[in-house]
């Protein structure tokens, strides 16, 4: 990521030191980004166009890792927030959990404590990896999971729990306990700042 923007790896600071605001081309302030922001989102087309008899595409790992990369080439040793949406299991790239047919069941917990799981060891793997790199910057990891089938959150457990982050499981992003618990991640102090601790 940093090779693709054109930005140098920022030097690591000592304890009690501060970071300076980089001086990056590709981040501006809000007002300067709106429109374009507005107009990439306005032209995120929906997915539901995949082949019948398949799970969605879903790149959960390379998000994050994409996620992660950006944050620890421009805001080190700050304290960040990564938060995954996902209603899915991951179907494509690093962290698979399932391959997209589904003529392939989704593993169950006895697969899982059997070892009969065939992408399970390479996604944990992954993820450990993941958790490290979390840990070395700073970043938090929470997810986010509403579905009424699995998303893969077994394999997404130690970079979250290493993390400190949040993993909420619910049925739907339209649930009660959803909601509830999104309001209450955002909640604000006295001053009016985030309660994030970061």
């Amino acid at each position: 990521i940093r090779q693709f923007l054109s930005i140098s790896r920022p030097h690591q600071l000592h304890i009690g030191q501060t970071q300076p605001v980089p001086k990056q081309g590709f981040l501006v302030p809000i007002s300067e980004s709106e429109f374009s922001i507005t107009a990439a989102i306005e032209d995120i087309h929906s997915t539901y166009n995949f082949r019948s008899g398949s799970r969605p595409p879903r790149s959960t790992g390379a998000a994050i890792s994409a996620a992660l990369g950006l944050l620890e080439c421009c805001f080190v040793n700050t304290g960040s927030r990564i938060m995954v949406f996902t209603s899915g299991p991951a179907t494509l790239g690093p962290g698979l959990v399932v391959d997209s047919d589904f003529r392939q069941s989704m593993r169950t917990h006895n697969d899982i404590f059997n070892g009969n799981v065939r992408h399970h060891a390479k996604s944990c793997s992954f993820y450990r990896q993941i958790a490290k790199r979390l840990s070395d910057v700073s970043v938090v990891l929470d997810l986010f999971a509403c579905s009424l089938d699995q998303v893969g959150a077994a394999e997404l457990r130690e970079p979250v729990e290493c993390s400190g982050g949040f993993m909420i499981l619910a049925e739907s992003f339209e649930s009660d306990q959803f909601k509830k618990c999104l309001r209450h991640l955002f909640k604000h102090d006295d001053e009016g700042f985030l309660k994030m601790n970061f």
